[in-house]
């Protein structure tokens, strides 16, 4: 068995709420130069009150360029008004740069998305 050699590791986690019709990205957890993150958890909920089905994806966030969809696809989901989606069992690569997430802009209710896992240094 290999051995890890990192430094440390601490639990963490972000949340971000997406407003209605945004289609940006939406930063969800950072990580520093020195930091990586090991995804154990996503957590997607989107408004009761919405009438409109939208597609979420959850990225790696690309270090050049924040605001271009060309960090890696971490996980997606298509979304119906009062859905909670909890994903406690994905197998997930490592993340080195942060998470942001991104609605098709067809979402007409809020979006909660919430990542969790352990930040590792070293």
């Amino acid at each position: 068995m290999a051995q890890d050699i990192r430094e440390s590791r601490s639990p963490v986690s972000g949340v971000v709420e997406i407003s209605p019709e945004n289609d940006s990205f939406n930063e969800v957890l950072d990580l520093r130069v020195e930091e990586t993150l090991a995804p154990e958890y996503i957590k997607v909920q989107y408004s009761d009150s919405a009438s409109d089905e939208t597609h979420l994806t959850v990225n790696d966030r690309d270090s050049e360029d924040s605001s271009s969809d060309s960090g890696t696809v971490v996980d997606e989901f298509l979304l119906q008004p009062g859905d909670t989606h909890i994903i406690t069992d994905g197998v997930y690569d490592d993340v080195v740069d942060g998470i942001h997430s991104r609605a098709d802009g067809d979402n007409n209710g809020v979006i909660v998305v919430t990542v969790g896992g352990m930040k590792i240094t070293g």
